[in-house]
């Protein structure tokens, strides 16, 4: 996850998603700065999470880019 969040909140999100889903989540949170500078430092953690196969599970940057069309 990049950007800011409420991390109690977020946790017990997590947690109600588990067990909807019948399976782990396994996520991190980077703050965008965060987020850019280890994009730019070509982080491994960061690269082998983007490189891995995953589940989208709510994508808000592409949604908003998908309704200005």
């Amino acid at each position: 996850l990049v950007g800011t969040a409420d991390h109690e909140k977020l946790k017990a999100f997590i947690k109600d998603l588990e067990k909807s889903l019948g399976w782990e989540v396994d996520y991190a949170l980077f703050s965008r700065e965060e987020y850019a500078t280890r994009l730019d430092l070509a982080d491994r953690f960061l690269y082998r999470v983007l490189e891995d196969e995953k589940t989208v599970l709510f994508d808000k940057l592409n949604a908003s880019k998908q309704s200005a069309l």
